[in-house]
């Protein structure tokens, strides 16, 4: 069975790691809705910053 090993994220990976999230979270939206791509990225960036700092 694999071992799984967890790490706080670091500061200087933050900027990267959101930036992909974000663009993937869009990507989801509108792959799979009727979602514009501007209208994606526009929610994508809202809904992150809700959640996120």
């Amino acid at each position: 069975m694999p071992t799984v090993s967890l790490r706080p994220l670091r500061e200087n990976e933050f900027d990267a790691w959101s930036a992909a999230h974000t663009r993937g979270y869009a990507d989801g939206m509108t792959a799979f809705t009727a979602m514009a791509r501007a209208t994606a990225d526009a929610k994508a960036a809202r809904d992150v910053a809700a959640v996120l700092p």
